[in-house]
């Protein structure tokens, strides 16, 4: 269980700014959502069943459900803020019935979820949040879960190595500065640049070369970047649709 709440601060209260530091964000996510469209354009006619890791305010969700008319979406975060942002800017999905939203832990909410029932699991700037080792557990429930020849799809943080990281580091933060400072939220900019720099401790940074391995490892077939800007990238991976 990962019980760590990153973002019970001024980053909770204010995240949708977050689109503001991240100029490629919002094409990001349209990638996202082209990819789960382009995979479910495969599913036969039938309804796609999607669950997504760490919901936030609801960004990441808004997108994945308007990829598919018929894709249906369990959407989980840990925060109780986030939980009750979401349900406000997705007021209409959720009435709608095609969206649930669950106040849960990630591991736990996965471990309850049956094997290969799910079609599609994906994400968006959660996972770099977790610690590596919780973060290797929740991959493998990920790949329980979901059916054969199912996406796992990640729009998120992947650290590159070295000087590159380093470089790039220092770009992202001249980001919440030119971001947060015209608007005075300095505490907000403050816990950003504090989060980004703790994002890159040993036992938590996600780094690229790493978490490609991992899902391969795990079992992951056709694993890719689709997309890089910075130290944001897109990263899908598919479950062998033979299994024995």
């Amino acid at each position: 269980m990962d019980d760590e709440k990153r973002f019970s601060g001024k980053m909770g209260e204010d995240y949708d700014l977050l689109r503001r530091a991240y100029p490629k964000y919002d094409e990001l996510h349209q990638v996202l959502a082209d990819i789960i469209a382009d995979h479910a354009s495969r599913n036969n006619g039938n309804a796609v069943r999607a669950i997504e890791i760490g919901c936030g305010s609801g960004i990441t969700s808004e997108y994945i459900l308007n990829s598919r008319g018929d894709l249906f979406l369990t959407a989980i975060d840990n925060e109780p803020k986030m939980i009750a942002q979401a349900g406000l800017n997705l007021k209409t999905k959720l009435n709608s019935g095609r969206l649930t939203l669950l106040q849960a832990d990630a591991l736990e909410h996965l471990g309850s979820v049956r094997k290969a029932s799910v079609d599609v699991v994906a994400s968006g700037f959660t996972l770099h949040n977790f610690m590596r080792g919780y973060r290797t557990s929740v991959m493998k429930q990920v790949f329980r879960v979901i059916k054969p020849g199912g996406l796992f799809v990640n729009a998120d943080k992947y650290s590159l190595e070295g000087q590159e990281m380093f470089e790039e580091l220092v770009v992202q933060l001249e980001r919440f500065f030119k971001a947060f400072v015209p608007l005075g939220k300095i505490d907000l900019l403050r816990e950003w640049v504090l989060h980004n720099v703790a994002d890159q401790a040993p036992d938590r940074v996600m780094k690229e070369r790493d978490a490609l391995e991992e899902m391969e490892e795990i079992g992951f077939e056709d694993v890719r970047i689709h997309f890089r800007h910075g130290l944001e990238a897109l990263v899908s991976g598919k479950k062998s649709s033979i299994q024995n």
